[in-house]
């Protein structure tokens, strides 16, 4: 009979089920409670992710007309090759953030059913979401990384 210590620092079940039991279909308590702990900061980064992507792009169509506007009068030939890169880079850019604030909503959303069944299914759903989100920041950064290193030892060569 295992004794109460009093000294103890109290501990909550974040599933509300009898926090008696060790685990819940094989999923332990901690593992439920890590997960429940990962879910407000991903939900607020895909939030954020999502927001900055909307304004990425709303801020590339403003920019895209307003460089239109302005440089038309001063070069004499239209500018709507350059303005069209704008807007194209300026929309790829917010898809990526929108992609990426997806991704992590989407698994938030796993984690909460999670939490709800606690069933392995679940628990496998929620890994998959999130193996894509890293999966997808890793092709980014790859991708960044490799057009970083292109500009710092080829691109500027080519401008000369």
């Amino acid at each position: 009979m295992p004794s109460e210590n009093p000294y103890a620092a109290p501990s909550a079940d974040l599933t509300g089920r009898n926090s008696s039991a060790e685990t819940y279909v094989g999923i332990s308590q901690r593992a439920l409670t890590e997960l429940t702990g990962t879910r407000g900061w991903a939900r607020l980064v895909g939030v954020i992710a999502i927001l900055a992507g909307i304004g990425i792009f709303i801020l590339g169509l403003v920019g895209a007309q307003q460089f239109q506007r302005a440089f038309t009068p001063f070069s004499g030939v239209p500018s709507s090759a350059f303005s069209t890169g704008v807007l194209v880079a300026t929309t790829i850019l917010a898809a990526l953030c929108v992609t990426y604030g997806g991704l992590l909503l989407g698994f938030t959303t796993r984690v909460s059913r999670l939490l709800n069944t606690a069933s392995h299914e679940d628990l496998v759903s929620s890994m998959r979401r999130l193996r894509a989100f890293w999966i997808f920041f890793g092709i980014v950064t790859s991708l960044w990384f490799a057009y970083t290193l292109f500009n710092l030892l080829g691109g500027s060569s080519l401008t000369r």
